[in-house]
């Protein structure tokens, strides 16, 4: 593993990729779906303090 990726990583300037995840798993004797997941829930909680427009529910043209 390249030193610089892991201060990346702490500095958050970089995201985890999924060759990051096996790596990080293998060092750490977890699953990359742990490390992918971690990543996934931080990015969402990042968007999700972003403003963005009002978007309108599709409406079904055909009752159910």
């Amino acid at each position: 593993m390249l030193q610089r990726q892991p201060k990346l990583l702490l500095m958050e300037t970089s995201g985890i990729s999924p060759d990051m995840a096996f790596r990080l798993a293998s060092a750490f004797g977890t699953s990359p779906e742990l490390w992918a997941g971690m990543q996934m829930q931080y990015d969402l909680y990042q968007a999700s303090k972003a403003k963005r427009p009002c978007i309108h529910r599709f409406v079904s043209a055909f009752p159910a």
